[in-house]
């Protein structure tokens, strides 16, 4: 994930792919982590090539990912919020607002219960939420 936040997503998935194929000797399935960096590095990769039926892939892969963390780490709530977000900004790459804002609005409210509003957590996912409303026009809303 380190070359994935520097923008090297190609080679992020050439180490992603040695660890999806060394992962199948040591566990039956990949974990909600690992379909949580697969789906962050799908979504990223054809988001930019513009390759839409595989971005809506990826997003169904975070939307698995955030279940099986549900189920597998009920009260790993900052987790969950980070994983809430990623699929929140998938929607909002689709203009699709209202699933956007569901899944913003969770995060919003999981990170201010955890963190509080003075952490960068919060910070950063009150910035996506004012994404959101102006990418919806709602400009005061996004103050």
């Amino acid at each position: 994930s380190g070359l994935r936040r520097m923008s090297r997503e190609d080679e992020a998935a050439v180490y992603f792919m040695k660890m999806v194929e060394a992962s199948r000797y040591h566990k039956p399935t990949l974990d909600w982590m690992d379909l949580w960096d697969l789906g962050l590095l799908i979504a990223n990769r054809s988001y930019q090539a513009e390759r839409w039926d595989e971005f809506h892939t990826a997003r169904s892969i975070l939307a698995e990912a955030l279940r099986q963390q549900h189920a597998v780490e009920p009260h790993e709530l900052i987790l969950r919020a980070k994983v809430l977000s990623n699929l929140g900004q998938c929607f909002l790459a689709t203009g699709e607002h209202e699933e956007a804002g569901v899944h913003y609005s969770e995060a919003y409210d999981l990170f201010d219960r955890c963190v509080g509003k003075r952490s960068p957590l919060f910070g950063m996912q009150a910035w996506a939420c004012g994404n959101l409303r102006c990418a919806e026009g709602r400009y005061l809303d996004a103050l």
